[in-house]
């Protein structure tokens, strides 16, 4: 957990993708894999070389995984560590430099007035056009099961 709170009010991305096998690194003791290893070349218990090794394990795989598979840059931020796993919500992480707004900044006032209704119809039409190669790419991902702009608050901590 961060140490600044945040409240994003607009557009993100919601994308459930699936548990796949991937590959950790570990370090484990040579004699036993069950002997709980530390920082130490031997093992505190049996003092067996302490090695490297890949395990293969089922995981969801994050949006940076994603993104780096795909070679799309880091253009959307991932929040909500505390989900299952099988969600992850994504927000814009570049500037407007087409001056369209996907959320909405209350600009240091404490209320911020949404009466419009079109206003979030609008962010996640312009959400999704600004982000129309990656979501195109996520959708085409074979661990990606779906993605879909959605629109509403996300509270999270940076």
């Amino acid at each position: 957990m961060g140490r600044d709170r945040h409240l994003h009010l607009g557009a993100y991305l919601r994308i459930t993708v699936q548990s796949v096998p991937r590959t950790h690194r570990v370090r484990q003791c040579a004699g036993d894999s069950e002997h709980r290893v530390t920082g130490a070349p031997f093992c505190s218990q049996c003092g067996s070389a302490v090695k490297p090794r890949e395990i293969e394990k089922d995981g969801f795989p994050t949006l940076l995984d994603l993104e780096d598979e795909l070679a799309m840059g880091e253009t959307l931020q991932e929040l909500g560590e505390e989900l299952d796993g099988a969600v992850i919500v994504a927000i814009n992480n570049m500037r407007h430099v087409d001056g369209t707004d996907y959320d909405i900044d209350n600009g240091g006032d404490c209320v911020v007035d949404i009466t419009n209704h079109d206003r979030p119809q609008a962010m996640c039409e312009a959400f999704a056009r600004a982000f129309e190669k990656e979501i195109s790419a996520l959708e085409g991902h074979p661990d990606v099961l779906s993605v879909a702009v959605r629109f509403g608050f996300i509270d999270y901590w940076s």
